[in-house]
C-alpha cells in the first residue's frame, strides 16, 4: 500500500497544457490539409497525408451519329381524265321534193336541137332526126317524109319544138329543107353555107318561105 502511494500523480496545470497542445497541433494540421486542398482541374493530383490521390478521368462520351431515315414519298400518279367524245347528231334536212315541171315533147326536142348548134350534121333532116331521136321519137329521115308526119300547125301557134318546113323561095310548095323552133321568133337549123347547125330569127323571109309547120306528139 505505502509502495503505490509513492507514485508521482498528474498535476492539473500539466493536464491543461497536454490539452491546449494537442489542440494547437490539431489545428496547424487542420490548416495544413486546407492549404492543400484539389483545385478544379481534374487532372491535378492532390496529396492528402502524402499519399498523391489521382482524379479520375471521366471517358469521352461518343454520341453515335444519329441517322435519319430517308423518306420516300411515294409517287403520286394522276389518273389520266378521258373526256368523253361528244358525237354532235347529223342534222338530217328532210328533202325538199319540188315538183318537176312538165317539160313537153316538144321542148324536149327543141333542146336537143340546141346541144348541136355549132356542129356539122350534114343535112337539114339530120338534125330533126337526131333531136327526136335523143327523146325516144321515131321519125322518117326524110325531108318530104317528115313534112307528112305529126299535126299540122299555123305560124301563130307555133312552140318550141316544133318542126318548120322551108322552100328556097316564097313560090315553093314543096319543102327542101327543114328547121326546129326554139321559141321567142328563133330556130335552129343546118346552114349549108356555114357547115354548120346555128340559130337564127324567123324573120319574114323565112315566113315567106315556110312551107308548112308539123308538131311531134
Amino acid at each position: 500500500m505505502a509502495k503505490y502511494s509513492k507514485k508521482r500523480a498528474f498535476s492539473p496545470v500539466a493536464l491543461i497544457i497536454l490539452v491546449l497542445g494537442v489542440a494547437i497541433l490539431a489545428v496547424i494540421l487542420l490548416l495544413v490539409q486546407k492549404g492543400k486542398a484539389p483545385s478544379a482541374d481534374p487532372t491535378v493530383p492532390s496529396t492528402t497525408q502524402g499519399v498523391e490521390v489521382t482524379q479520375p478521368t471521366a471517358p469521352p462520351t461518343t454520341v453515335p451519329p444519329t441517322t435519319v431515315p430517308i423518306t420516300t414519298v411515294p409517287e403520286t400518279t394522276v389518273p389520266e381524265t378521258t373526256i368523253p367524245e361528244t358525237t354532235v347528231p347529223e342534222t338530217t334536212i328532210p328533202e325538199t321534193t319540188v315538183p318537176e315541171e312538165e317539160i313537153t315533147l316538144g321542148e324536149s326536142i327543141a333542146f336537143e336541137a340546141r346541144v348541136r348548134l355549132g356542129t356539122d350534121c350534114n343535112y337539114s333532116s339530120t338534125l330533126v332526126y337526131d333531136a327526136c331521136k335523143a327523146v325516144g321519137l321515131n321519125v322518117p329521115y326524110s325531108v318530104n317524109e317528115l313534112a307528112v308526119t305529126g299535126t299540122a300547125v299555123s305560124a301563130d301557134e307555133l312552140l318550141p319544138g316544133d318542126v318548120l318546113f322551108f322552100g328556097y323561095d316564097e313560090n315553093d310548095t314543096e319543102p327542101q329543107y327543114c328547121g326546129i323552133y326554139s321559141g321567142d321568133g328563133s330556130f335552129i337549123y343546118y346552114s349549108g353555107s356555114k357547115s354548120m347547125v346555128i340559130e337564127t330569127t324567123l324573120n319574114d323571109y323565112y315566113r315567106s318561105c315556110m312551107v308548112t309547120a308539123r308538131r311531134f306528139a
